[in-house]
């Protein structure tokens, strides 16, 4: 988990950023006794409702930003073995195109 925390009027927030293997990364919200999830910067912003405006949470949202560009799984390359692995994307050719099924 990734922390940012802020203390801005008589409200104590703080924001955590989740980052999971097999789901999408998410953010968890604290502010006014409650929590919230939030999947990206807006939802964020959203959470803080009124406050939303103030620039403490402008640069959250661009904290926000920074970790999702950092963190998020969708930017990382994807390499293909293609001599060692399997599947279709591995072959071009179709290797079942001449079998037929016997029923």
């Amino acid at each position: 988990m990734i922390y940012k925390y802020d203390g801005f009027r008589d409200y104590h927030s703080q924001v955590e950023y989740h980052r999971n293997k097999t789901g999408p990364n998410y953010f968890v919200v604290y502010y006014k006794q409650r929590s919230v999830v939030c999947y990206d910067r807006i939802d964020v912003k959203r959470a803080f409702g009124v406050a939303k405006f103030t620039p403490s949470i402008k640069e959250l949202g661009e904290w926000c930003d920074e970790m999702i560009e950092k963190y998020d799984k969708d930017s990382l390359p994807v390499v293909l073995d293609t001599a060692n692995g399997f599947g279709p994307e591995c072959h071009p050719e179709d290797p079942t195109a001449a079998t037929r099924m016997v029923i």
